[in-house]
């Protein structure tokens, strides 16, 4: 994978960094089935994704007792947070102003994912961080300067970590995960080894490959994984669309490149996924960092 260049070295004196809550450089590390995204502030439209999203808001100096991150599912609760796990597939709306956050996404067929969050939430998770300082100094390292691939991952893994700790934010019981069935897994780890994903990859030819019907595979396919299979395949396009600005590609040209029928229909499961349009976080003129790790 290539990385971004970065620009030569200059006789100019360096930039300060960015003040808290201030805009200013945003940056995505991209690593095979979870990515961090640290920005200066999210206020996004109601969405659902197939990762868990970990999400930590940086202590501001003025109120350390505040809780930034507020949460909405669409039954309208709202819910405050500092730290605060949202699950796979969970409909919600994120508003966070002015405030520096980490979000780390997880992919729940990544192997490491049950180690870090329970697969199954009927609602949000809080977080008790205890590294509340160390953590906002991090993200705002993140904003303000290129962070190595190995301390962006030492940061991630301290977040997967701490969801380990936390207490769930209503009294509703939590479903016992089900074993993913063995034909399920079969085709997750085929897709998993495709170096590019095909356009014309689809639920029939995966059924054939291991030996069901169409619509037996679907229905196995949305029980074990939570969404269906066509959706699994445009988060996964949606992931391979990120790391491809990386290479200086307009959204035009990675929207044919993953395999999205137009701009149009990428910009729309854009959307409808990260609650965002694509320009607003990955569009020229946006000041983000990528690296591909």
């Amino acid at each position: 994978r290539r990385r971004k260049p970065m620009p030569s070295p200059t006789a100019e004196a360096s930039p300060q960094p960015d003040q808290p809550g201030q805009p200013g450089t945003n940056s995505l590390h991209i690593w095979d089935g979870f990515l961090l995204f640290a920005s200066h502030e999210i206020v996004n439209t109601f969405h659902s994704h197939y990762a868990a999203s970990i999400i930590f808001a940086a202590q501001p100096d003025s109120n350390s007792e505040s809780l930034p991150i507020r949460i909405e599912d669409e039954d309208g609760q709202r819910e405050t947070f500092r730290a605060v796990v949202i699950p796979p597939n969970f409909a919600h709306r994120l508003s966070a102003p002015g405030v520096e956050l980490a979000v780390l996404m997880v992919d729940p067929d990544w192997p490491g994912f049950s180690l870090a969050v329970p697969l199954t939430r009927p609602r949000t998770l809080r977080l008790s961080v205890t590294e509340t300082a160390q953590h906002t100094q991090t993200v705002r390292r993140l904003r303000s300067e290129k962070v190595r691939c190995t301390d962006a991952l030492e940061f991630a893994s301290a977040l997967m970590a701490s969801a380990g700790s936390g207490s769930p934010a209503s009294s509703s019981q939590t479903p016992a995960a089900q074993a993913m069935d063995s034909r399920v897994s079969e085709v997750l780890e085929h897709i998993q080894a495709m170096e590019e994903l095909p356009v014309d990859i689809n639920a029939e030819e995966m059924a054939r490959m291991v030996g069901l019907s169409g619509e037996r595979f679907r229905a196995l396919f949305k029980n074990a994984m939570g969404l269906r299979f066509r959706r699994y395949l445009l988060w996964l396009r949606l992931r391979r669309a990120a790391a491809l600005v990386a290479d200086g590609l307009s959204l035009t040209e990675i929207a044919h490149a993953t395999g999205f029928y137009d701009s149009a229909h990428f910009s729309r499961t854009f959307r409808e996924m990260l609650g965002h349009a694509p320009s607003d976080l990955l569009g020229k003129g946006r000041s983000l960092q990528i690296e591909c790790c």
